[in-house]
């Protein structure tokens, strides 16, 4: 068990999970190391967002404009490194934890929960449907497919908006 301070959210990172403890709000989980903080999940990505150009609710705002998803809202916290994270359920509930898109292999239903398999084989037990997860994992994904297309020439991932007031 390690303990730190303020971490950076890196394409390492496979989840981050929260901690209901008398003094750790999260787990993050980094290769086969779970590294305890005290702040919580959301306080961690925040800080990461901003090292990367935008807060954590700057990025929530984003994605509410640009792809018209009102909950569970997947945060793109370093996109040009492939840092893509999605909330398993509501932030405001105690079992909710945050997956990186890029390390989840595949899930599966296992009773009322589902497994999620990380590309390293370990893998974590979730309060969630295996319906949820997919749902989130499209919402990533569609994310994750505009927000490369910067990366080909003639693409943008912003929508185009006319300034002009002829309509021709």
């Amino acid at each position: 068990m390690t303990i730190n301070t303020l971490p950076i959210i890196t394409e390492k990172t496979k989840a981050i999970l929260t901690v209901n403890d008398t003094y750790y709000r999260s787990i993050i989980l980094e290769g086969g190391e779970e590294t305890y903080y005290k702040q919580k999940p959301e306080k961690l990505i925040d800080h990461s967002c901003i090292i990367n150009g935008a807060s954590l609710d700057g990025r929530r705002k984003f994605i509410k404009m640009i792809f018209n998803i009102k909950h569970k809202i997947p945060i793109p916290v370093d996109p040009q490194q492939g840092v893509f994270l999605f909330p398993t359920c509501s932030t405001k509930k105690e079992e909710c934890t945050w997956i990186s898109y890029f390390h989840m292999r595949e899930y599966k239903q296992m009773g009322t929960k589902t497994y999620i398999t990380f590309h390293d084989d370990t893998g974590i037990l979730v309060n969630n449907s295996i319906n949820s997860i997919e749902m989130q994992d499209m919402r990533t994904s569609k994310i994750v497919a505009r927000m490369s297309r910067n990366l080909y020439p003639g693409f943008s991932p912003f929508p185009k908006i006319r300034l002009d007031k002829d309509p021709k």
